[in-house]
């Protein structure tokens, strides 16, 4: 699924909003999620998931194309984990 598709889906069950304004709000969504990921913020949505910023160390790899041995730099990556709810209480 892309973007487009969500702001579709988005779009077809909002009516007092146009589509353009439904992509700038996704937009806006994104935009801040990975502004304060990035910043280093975790944010969690209750019943949905948590994303945040993951730290990877540098290493050293070997290329086989190079024939040598390259030093890959520390990162960080975005990561998005799942929260863990059930839709309906077992037992009912």
């Amino acid at each position: 699924m892309r973007k487009n598709d969500i702001v579709d889906i988005i779009w077809n069950k909002v009516e007092n909003l146009n589509k353009k304004d439904v992509a700038e709000v996704v937009d806006m969504f994104l935009s801040v999620v990975s502004q304060k990921v990035t910043e280093g913020e975790r944010i969690e949505l209750r019943k949905f998931g948590t994303f945040y910023r993951a730290e990877k160390k540098s290493r050293k790899i070997y290329s086989p194309i190079a024939k040598k041995t390259i030093d890959v730099p520390a990162r960080f990556s975005i990561m998005f984990k799942e929260s863990r709810y059930e839709d309906e209480k077992k037992g009912d």
